[in-house]
């Protein structure tokens, strides 16, 4: 007596199985594929809404102002829009230059091991001469966008140098892994990431200006 067939062998045989869609997985292929394509662009956008996103949260959540500040916002996309292509750029010259170099940092690497010579001149450069200049520059878009130009120099004056000691308690640890461990078309994105969170200290930092600048302000009769 035969046995009835299963439903496996009821399947027409030349059907194809469906495949679930993943939103989240195609929104990242999708994305994947501007980083490649159009990759400044992409750069821009991205770190425009996540600054956004994170000076909404700073000045919600942190500083627990009353009202959004939509102009402060706006100040924080801005400027990380315009930071962004930088970043690009500096990663790439930063690797190129690591490249060019590669045959006289190895040399040292073997007379001083077990140091890690390549990963710390990386290191060097990124937090040394890099940090420096881009904290200047955020500062200077800051006031650009909120149309203080005068006060672009006191303010570096009075918060640059604590801003790069904070920023060295934070950026050199992901440096490390940004500049050795992620694919170089990536790096914006993961320092997006951690400037997400950083962006809320700077928020507080440019929230406490503003304070000083109102203050200082003559006073209407």
């Amino acid at each position: 007596m035969s046995t009835p067939p299963t439903r496996s062998e009821l399947v027409e045989p030349n059907k194809k199985p469906t495949r679930t869609h993943n939103p989240l997985s195609a929104f990242f292929k999708w994305y994947f594929s501007l980083l490649r394509s159009k990759p400044i662009p992409t750069k821009m956008i991205t770190s425009s809404i996540l600054s956004a996103l994170a000076n909404v949260i700073s000045q919600k959540g942190i500083q627990k102002a009353p009202k959004i500040d939509w102009h402060r916002v706006f100040q924080f996309s801005a400027t990380a829009a315009c930071i962004s292509p930088l970043s690009h750029f500096w990663f790439n010259f930063l690797a190129e230059l690591v490249e060019d170099c590669k045959p006289m940092l190895l040399s040292i690497q073997a007379s001083v091991r077990p140091i890690p010579v390549i990963p710390l001149f990386k290191l060097f450069l990124d937090q040394l001469c890099w940090s420096p200049l881009i904290n200047v520059v955020f500062f200077t878009l800051i006031n650009f966008f909120n149309n203080t130009p005068d006060n672009i120099v006191p303010q570096l004056k009075r918060d640059l140098w604590p801003t790069l000691k904070r920023s060295w308690m934070v950026w050199p640890i992901a440096s490390v892994i940004n500049l050795n461990y992620v694919p170089q078309d990536l790096r914006v994105l993961f320092a997006n990431g951690v400037s997400f969170f950083w962006s809320m200290y700077l928020s507080y930092m440019v929230a406490k200006s503003a304070r000083l600048l109102l203050s200082a302000a003559p006073k209407a009769l």
